[in-house]
């Protein structure tokens, strides 16, 4: 709590370091930034955990469009605790607050603060570290997008490269979860061993020698006609060549160069192969279901996400209000229930008094029954003496 505290006086106009990009291409530089004024709809966030993903690497060179503003701070995700809120920031996410977040235009976490959206946060459960917490974004986000891109083609197995990475381990794991085969691909026997150890069934080596038949046999079998590929460059083209006709590459990636070398014209005109590029900014869900919709620039994201989180917090807020109107109904159902008991049970007391009171008449009844029967048979005792006296 005294960290809070701390935390909570820290001024606007405070100066932070950050690491800045000032020129595309050029080193980072370590300067003190100012902090901006906070809007209705933004938190400042005291950043102590963030990822380096290619894609944070791909917009320091330039080749990542954000719509961020030169000079600037990289990083597009990152962990940390909310030290000032907006007016309009809902109360979940006022200052003390553990968060993960998805960093904002102005700012990103390769900075001591951070300053974003409150839609773009998600609140940390106590026993999950920043570390942890730091990567809840961008691949998570990614991995569920392309499971539902899979699920629009009908594919029921998919073919990943790299996928030994963070997002390459989630990948296999949650499509394995959603009914859909992953083929992985990688580099090194300890990363077949890896993949096996976490479960995967389908590792292959490129390395090995056979691989392109190995490759092109179990497509067949499983019938994969999807592939995700981060490499591009020579890759996407050699891998597309190996897989059935019919189908689809998406490139979200470029690890092997921005050039697609030795492209087969044949995969397209005869075998309707398909290349499509694939990043995560471009797609975002619809805001009540499960479809995935493009979307324009950042911006518009930001808005859906915000969108989506308000919708389950809706449905939450009804759900909450739905389970007082049952326990209302119960409690009332139950006050009514034990008024009729009680009222029973007064009844059934008030029988069992009159039930006595009859039980003692009789016994009353009984004892008079009885005195009478011995008082005759006194009577017919002495009317037998009178008979006898009377015959002598």
């Amino acid at each position: 709590m005294q960290l809070s505290l701390q935390i909570l006086q820290i001024p606007y106009n405070y100066y932070l370091q950050s690491a800045l990009v000032t020129e595309f291409g050029k080193p980072l530089k370590l300067a003190d930034v100012e902090i901006p004024q906070i809007q209705d709809n933004e938190v400042l966030i005291k950043v102590e955990a963030a990822p380096i993903n290619p894609s944070d690497l791909k917009f320091i060179v330039g080749q990542y469009p954000s719509g961020k503003i030169l000079p600037v701070s990289p990083g597009n995700e990152g962990s940390g605790t909310v030290v000032q809120v907006g007016s309009n920031v809902p109360l979940r996410y006022q200052s003390g607050t553990r968060v993960c977040f998805r960093a904002g235009l102005k700012s990103g976490s390769y900075s001591q603060y951070s300053l974003t959206e409150w839609s773009n946060l998600i609140k940390l459960d106590d026993d999950l570290c920043f570390e942890d917490a730091a990567s809840a974004f961008i691949n998570p986000i990614t991995v569920i997008g392309m499971l539902q891109t899979t699920k629009q083609l009908g594919a029921k197995s998919v073919v990943h490269n790299v996928a030994a990475s963070a997002l390459g381990r989630m990948f296999h794991k949650y499509f394995n979860e959603n009914g859909v085969n992953v083929i992985n691909i990688v580099r090194r026997q300890e990363q077949v061993n890896l993949l096996k150890s976490e479960g995967a069934e389908l590792v292959l080596n490129e390395t090995e020698q056979g691989f392109n038949e190995q490759l092109r046999e179990i497509t067949r079998k499983y019938e994969a006609n999807v592939l995700f590929d981060p490499v591009a460059g020579d890759r996407t083209p050699q891998l597309l060549e190996l897989l059935p006709d019919g189908s689809t590459a998406f490139i979200y990636g470029t690890l092997g160069g921005w050039e697609l070398n030795n492209l087969s014209v044949p995969n397209f005109l005869y075998q309707d192969k398909t290349l499509k590029g694939y990043i995560v900014s471009n797609k975002i869900f619809r805001q009540k279901n499960s479809l995935i919709l493009p979307a324009s620039d950042n911006q518009q994201i930001t808005a859906q996400f915000s969108r989506l989180k308000d919708i389950v917090i809706e449905v939450q807020n009804d759900i909450s209000v739905m389970q007082q109107l049952d326990n209302q109904i119960c409690n009332n159902k139950l006050s009514g229930l034990t008024k009729e008991v009680n009222q029973k049970d007064s009844k059934i007391a008030e029988l069992n008094y009159r039930i006595t009171k009859r039980d003692d008449e009789m016994n009353q009844y009984q004892d008079k029954l009885d005195f009478c029967e011995s008082n005759l048979e006194t009577a017919n005792y002495k009317i037998n003496q009178v008979h006898t006296i009377l015959k002598k």
